[in-house]
């Protein structure tokens, strides 16, 4: 499994849960942060695709805080949570270990790795953005997202949202009608695009493939085969470059966050409650 979703239902992500989340009056300005968060605060890089999806790098991101949080930070303990969250297998993760010592995320011995400040701060931005947007509906998000200055303060957030996947889980076991933009690099990233772009309405938006694949870094065919997916599922109309954004999709992506939000908030409470 190579997505940062690719994990078994999780006990945190409760029926109630969710529908708490939903039913409060400013969930879909959540949503629509949410949304924009996830767009905006992108950093990809071709070669940094080819290891692991944004998404996973941010998975990654978790776990090595919580090790680091524990104090068993080690490519080993790192390769085997890796495994036993179901995200990625000992090669991959070896290889993206590689990746963040070569670029300076990580540091110390091989056996014995610590987190670098630009480790913290390559993540500081997405999570601050993502924070705020949860902090919507969720008083202890916002608390957090002020206080992400503070190293110790994003490690324990982080380590905390890893925990609570310890019992198996995936995010997107909240909207599986949207599996197949996470197991696409990038996917996820042109759905939140088109459904901001479009707003409520259903009128036609131009759709450039080309400056969709500079944008986050994949190729054109893949772009092409994003939007030929998310138009076989019912989620848009693709013709004559445009694009015509369906309900569905805002459903779709509308389900996907209510995990997010109720994931986040969690893990919100339990970093501050120091």
């Amino acid at each position: 499994m190579t997505a940062a979703e690719d994990w078994r239902p999780t006990t945190v992500l409760t029926p109630e849960r969710i529908a708490a989340a939903r039913a409060h009056p400013a969930f879909e300005a959540a949503v629509l942060a949410l949304a924009r968060t996830s767009v905006t605060t992108y950093s990809g890089h071709p070669l940094l695709n080819i290891v692991a999806s944004d998404r996973g790098r941010f998975v990654v991101a978790m776990l090595v805080a919580r090790l680091h949080q524990e104090g068993r930070l080690t490519p080993a303990n790192l390769k085997q949570l890796a495994a036993q969250q179901g995200f990625a297998s000992p090669g991959r993760t070896s290889a993206l270990i590689a990746l963040m010592r070569w670029a300076g995320y990580l540091t110390g011995e091989l056996r014995n790795l610590v987190p670098t400040p630009k480790f913290f701060a390559a993540h500081r931005e997405r999570i601050a953005g993502e924070l705020y947007a949860v902090g919507h509906v969720s008083p202890a998000a916002q608390s957090v997202a002020e206080g992400l200055a503070d190293d110790a303060l994003l490690c324990r957030f982080l380590a905390a949202l890893c925990r609570e996947f310890d019992s198996g889980g995936r995010l997107i076991d909240q909207a599986p009608q949207m599996e197949f933009s996470i197991e696409r690099v990038g996917a996820f990233l042109v759905l939140n695009d088109l459904m901001l772009r479009a707003g409520e309405t259903d009128a036609p938006l131009e759709v450039s493939v080309s400056a969709y694949s500079r944008r986050f870094a994949i190729s054109r065919p893949q772009v092409h085969l994003v939007l030929r997916q998310a138009q076989a599922g019912g989620f848009l109309d693709w013709r004559d470059g445009c694009v015509v954004v369906r309900p569905s999709l805002h459903e779709g992506l509308k389900d996907f966050f209510a995990g997010v939000i109720v994931a986040n908030s969690l893990a919100a409470e339990e970093a501050i409650a120091v």
